[in-house]
């Protein structure tokens, strides 16, 4: 028998940029917010900025452009973002948690109703709304979910989710990810 506490959270609500003084949010339209780098780090022995010196920085991405863009290396997106790319509908915004039945679990696979496909596509969006709920964060659960792990014997979490014995090893997974870092 599992038992479960409650747990209190701070999420950051608002960044301002710390060059320009533009202020960034989830709610905002321009999707800045998604956009924005925050830095945070503590000097190292020797650091110009003093052993141990806490360090932050948070920038729009018009400042982080501006600023750094002559030494920032920019490549075209790989074979993965591409997939992460395609599964960043299935939710409308990545920072809102999401239940299976706000999910439109047909972006899964085939646009038809068959039965395998549906179920298929509700297994993998259960997944999907457990990795989100998990991780936080919509890009880091993508990632983890297309990213090869040697506890699925070098599968995808996604393609582990293909049938419901593996899919239910994802989820276990994803509970001892959530008990040990949650």
């Amino acid at each position: 028998m599992r038992e479960y506490r409650d747990r209190m959270v701070q999420e950051i609500a608002a960044c301002t940029c710390d060059r320009c003084s533009q202020r960034m949010s989830p709610d905002d339209d321009q999707g800045e917010w998604y956009e924005k780098v925050s830095l945070d780090w503590r000097g190292g022995f020797g650091s110009v900025f003093g052993d141990g010196a806490h360090l932050s920085i948070d920038l729009c991405q018009q400042c982080l452009r501006d600023t750094l863009g002559s030494w920032l290396r920019v490549d075209p997106p790989s074979a993965t973002d591409n997939v992460i790319e395609a599964l960043k509908g299935v939710v409308s915004r990545p920072d809102v948690r999401v239940t299976v039945d706000q999910m439109n679990p047909l972006l899964f696979g085939e646009q038809d109703e068959s039965r395998g496909t549906l179920l298929l596509a509700t297994r993998l969006a259960k997944i999907v709304a457990q990795a989100i709920a998990v991780f936080r964060e919509q890009d880091k659960a993508i990632r983890w979910l297309v990213m090869p792990h040697k506890q699925f014997a070098g599968r995808t979490a996604l393609e582990m989710a293909k049938t419901e014995d593996d899919a239910r090893l994802v989820e276990e997974a994803l509970v001892r990810i959530d008990e040990l870092y949650g």
